[in-house]
């Protein structure tokens, strides 16, 4: 069985939408490179159609000119990957294969792991026995940037207002450590991003002095008059996080609820289910997005250390690429599915805890407070 609903929003930025848990493609050097062993290991697969066609299909990033040869049934500028359709036939989020459906490499797979040609499992690390969830293919939580309407819909634990789009309401990113890049104060677990970064200090308040945007806790600096921080006129009904809540004309905090409004020491603070990225500071574990703080650092970091290329793997979350192929775990290949990166450079998917800008980047898929890590599960 074949399910096409995964990661609505994962591949913004890139020229081609591509893969989930690196589900990827390159450009066409890339693509032909990538594509060396990514045959099958059956002499038949059946394709989305339900057609047992003859021969092996062939694996994300491999090139290809019909949608027929590729192991999820879509073709992309060339390239195996690429958007799938939703259940009601309208263009979907990304391809991928429930269990029991064609693989040549775990990135095929809905749960990530590919055992001699087939999916197991239907979710991401979904158990050899092919337990592990329902055949949904989707994130249990929304990536940053995603659409949502309460903090439990997103990966990060924040769900707000969009400074300066009225009715537009996303997932932030998980807060970040000082000294990680940020672009508003609500990306930092300190509440203050000055010059770009993280630091200690905290975002300036309405009716204070600022400098640019990126000062203020409502992201609007009244340049050209005041010089002071001011309300965001196309978000006026709440407080963002960090912002004073005693006083002004918004109502309260932004994702405040009926028992706990979020108003702490005069600020609007995190919801209780906001969660810290790898390598912010956190006093336990259940401060981390991981759920995993050293307490001898005092610092999140991954839960398990994930086993590299050629490795010994069970499922994809064995994996730094989240990918493991009949036991082993499978090299990142290009993102980009046929196209580039936004600095025109193709580059392989970014493993588990190495830096990152979007979730595009990831081979899991996902990019919280600028490192790539692990779905949630």
């Amino acid at each position: 069985m074949k399910t096409t609903s995964f990661l609505s929003t994962l591949w913004a930025g890139f020229v081609v939408v591509a893969m989930t848990l690196c589900h990827c493609g390159g450009d066409d050097a890339a693509v032909i490179g990538a594509g060396g062993d990514a045959g099958g290991d059956g002499s038949t697969f059946t394709n989305g159609d339900g057609q047992t066609l003859s021969g092996t299909c062939g694996s994300i990033a491999t090139s290809c000119s019909t949608a027929d040869q590729c192991c999820v049934d879509v073709c992309t500028s060339g390239a195996c990957g690429g958007p799938g359709k939703a259940a009601d036939g309208a263009p979907g989020s990304e391809a991928c294969n429930d269990a029991g459906g064609p693989c040549a490499k775990g990135f095929d797979c809905c749960s990530g792991t590919c055992n001699a040609g087939q999916c197991v499992g239907s979710v991401f690390g979904a158990n050899p026995d092919g337990g592990g969830g329902t055949s949904t293919g989707s994130l249990s939580c929304g990536i940053p940037t995603a659409d949502c309407k309460v903090a439990s819909d997103c990966c990060s634990g924040v769900c707000e207002p969009v400074t300066g789009e009225a009715g537009v309401i996303q997932c932030r990113d998980a807060c970040r450590a000082n000294g990680v890049s940020c672009v508003t104060a609500q990306d930092c677990c300190s509440l203050g991003c000055f010059g770009g970064v993280c630091t200690a200090a905290e975002c300036i308040e309405i009716g204070q002095t600022c400098t640019v945007n990126q000062d203020c806790c409502s992201g609007v600096c009244d340049t050209a008059d005041t010089h002071q921080c001011v309300v965001d006129t196309a978000n006026s009904t709440c407080r963002p996080t960090g912002e004073n809540c005693g006083s002004g004309p918004q109502s309260g905090c932004c994702g405040a609820t009926k028992d706990d409004d979020l108003c702490i020491d005069g600020r609007c603070g995190f919801p209780p289910g906001a969660c810290e990225g790898l390598h912010a500071t956190c006093a336990a574990d259940a401060d981390c997005c991981d759920k995993h703080c050293d307490l001898s650092t005092h610092t999140c970091l991954p839960a398990v250390a994930c086993t590299p290329t050629t490795g010994a793997c069970v499922t994809g979350a064995d994996c730094c690429t989240s990918s493991c192929t009949n036991g082993s775990c499978d090299a990142p290949i290009p993102p980009g599915g046929g196209g580039t990166l936004p600095d025109g450079g193709a580059a392989t998917c970014q493993s588990l805890g190495t830096s990152c800008a979007i979730s595009s980047q990831c081979c899991s898929g996902l990019c919280l407070a600028g490192f790539c890590d692990f779905p949630p599960r």
